[in-house]
């Protein structure tokens, strides 16, 4: 499953929706299109094939163009194409999952999108593998300040993302001082970054997660701090799903790109 599907060509599809891009300059529009672009295509290329696959868009422009564009490749009539909200359409296929059925989902926002609930319903399936480009920069680095203030509606979005309000301690350290004629001040200070910020969210996915949650956490982009971390989470409980959660870290941290950034 592919939650975030567009048109498949990142380039056009994305750039001019400004719902979906809004806290994003067109400098991270550029990164974000070098590492996902083609997405659905390389999927529907993996030998060995999936048994079906389920693309998610919620522009139906978007979603039509998409069916257009892979019309014909040889697994196409394997593919499910669901126009709506990313968040509901996945919770709603993690209830259609059977006790044999096993699945991998790929969610790639590009900003606040993801719901802390979309992850924790992955996680209680117990059948899922999640692979999480989390913007760990765009969506978090970049909306606290340097003196650890963050805008009202920043904040709502931070906490949707991580499913707590505990990043405001983790994220922002608070000063308390008093001068010499006893009046009391309070100051705040930004120590979060992307990787951090990343760190902060593979404890959170450890809590809910009964299998592996990856160790890494693969930073990409171009700026001086990634733009986003790739996160990559089992929710499979069993030795042997375990086992092969660790094969699957092992070989993502050995297939990253340069170009993109270096696993930490």
């Amino acid at each position: 499953m592919d939650a975030f599907a567009g048109t498949g060509e990142v380039s056009t599809a994305r750039q001019k929706n400004k719902r979906q891009t809004e806290m994003f300059d067109p400098e991270t529009y550029r990164e974000a299109k070098a590492v996902i672009e083609g997405s659905t295509r390389i999927a529907l290329n993996i030998k060995p094939s999936f048994d079906s696959y389920t693309f998610i868009e919620l522009n139906k422009k978007k979603i039509n163009e998409l069916k257009e564009k892979l019309h014909g490749h040889q697994q196409f009539d394997r593919v499910k194409f669901r126009q709506g909200d990313a968040n509901s359409e996945v919770i709603e296929f993690c209830k259609t999952l059977g006790s044999k059925d096993r699945a991998v989902v790929f969610l790639d926002p590009f900003g606040s999108q993801v719901k802390w609930s979309t992850v924790a319903a992955i996680a209680e399936t117990e059948k899922i593998d999640l692979w999480y480009l989390f913007p760990s920069g765009g969506g978090i680095y970049r909306q606290i300040s340097k003196d650890g203030k963050v805008h009202f509606t920043h904040e709502d979005a931070i906490t949707r993302i991580v499913g707590t309000e505990d990043w405001k301690t983790e994220f922002i350290k608070r000063h308390e001082s008093r001068d010499l004629f006893d009046n009391f001040t309070i100051t705040l200070e930004k120590t979060v970054d992307p990787k951090s910020a990343a760190e902060f969210m593979k404890k959170r996915m450890r809590t809910v997660f009964k299998g592996k949650v990856g160790d890494f956490s693969i930073p990409l982009g171009k700026h001086a701090y990634p733009t986003f971390h790739l996160l990559f989470a089992s929710s499979n409980p069993s030795k042997n799903a375990i086992a092969l959660a660790n094969k699957l870290s092992q070989a993502a941290i050995q297939a990253t790109d340069n170009n993109y950034g270096r696993p930490i």
